[in-house]
This record gives C-alpha cells, structure tokens and sequence, in this order.
C-alpha cells in the first residue's frame, strides 16, 4: 500500500508495527532515505519493518520504482497522466536530460516547462499505468531487478 513517501515513514509503521503486524517497505532509494531509514533504525521506530531499497536490486545508490519500467512507458504514462497540463507539448525522450532516475528526469522537464507548477504528482502516471494497464517491454535489466525485490520482500515476510 502506498505511504506517502520516505516522510511518513515512522508514522505508517506505527500505525502497522507496534500492532505487532509483519511489515516490509520497498522504499526508493537516495542518500535522504537512507539517512531516513538510519535514524528510524537507531531510535527504534523502524520495529521488525523490514526495508528493501529500490537500488538494493539496481545496484545504484539513486533509483526509484519508476526507473524499473522502460523509459519510453514511464513517458508515455506522464503524458497520459498529464495531458490536460502539457497542453498538447507531450514529453518525449529526447526531451529528457541523461541521468539515471527517470522521476527526476521529468521533474526537471516540468519545472523548466512550468507544467503542474513544477511539481510531478508521483501518484498520477502510476493511476494512468493502472487504468492503461500498458506494460511495454522491459529489458531483461529491468526484469531480473524486479525479481531481486520480490525475492527481497518475500524473504522478509516469510
């Protein structure tokens, strides 16, 4: 179940853990959340959670669940997402700078396009995978990380 992000972390897992309720996050994965996670860890709020970081299947320190799926759907669920505010400018690859967090990517886009004020509603282009139910193709990169948070997660509520 969605979160809310890193942020609310100590308060969803109070509401889970201290009812002695088996919880594992799968969290995104920044030195901020890392931090995050550290304190929780050491003030004892972290209960028996247990935490799977996006980039623990990656293998890179920044990652977020979105960088999982192929660029060009996560493009495309923004644009679908989006429509009304890109007002017919859709995104486009091309129209991204390099770097290796497809969210960010497209936040940046956003602001320098001032589409939703600079702001990217995580929640959106995840609503828009769920009404499309559009996949694409994932490389095998993509599945075998996939499967590393699964494996992780499983291993944890077992």
């Amino acid at each position: 179940m969605p979160g809310g992000g890193i942020s609310k972390l100590a308060a969803f897992l109070t509401l889970f853990g201290a009812n002695q309720m088996k919880v594992c996050v799968l969290a995104d994965s920044s030195v901020r959340n890392s931090k995050t996670i550290g304190k929780l860890k050491a003030s004892g709020k972290l209960y028996d959670a247990g935490i799977v970081q996006v980039g623990e299947a990656s293998g890179v320190e920044e990652a977020d669940i979105e960088d999982l799926l192929p660029a060009q759907l996560y493009v495309d669920l923004v644009n679908e997402a989006y429509r009304g505010e890109l007002a017919g400018m859709s995104l486009t690859l091309d129209d991204l700078a390099d770097g290796p967090r497809i969210v960010k990517r497209v936040e940046d886009v956003f602001v320098a396009r001032s589409v939703n004020e600079g702001h990217l509603n995580h929640y959106s282009p995840a609503g828009a995978l769920l009404r499309t139910k559009e996949t694409g193709e994932m490389s095998e990169e993509q599945l075998s990380a996939a499967e590393v948070l699964i494996q992780k997660i499983n291993a944890l509520l077992d």
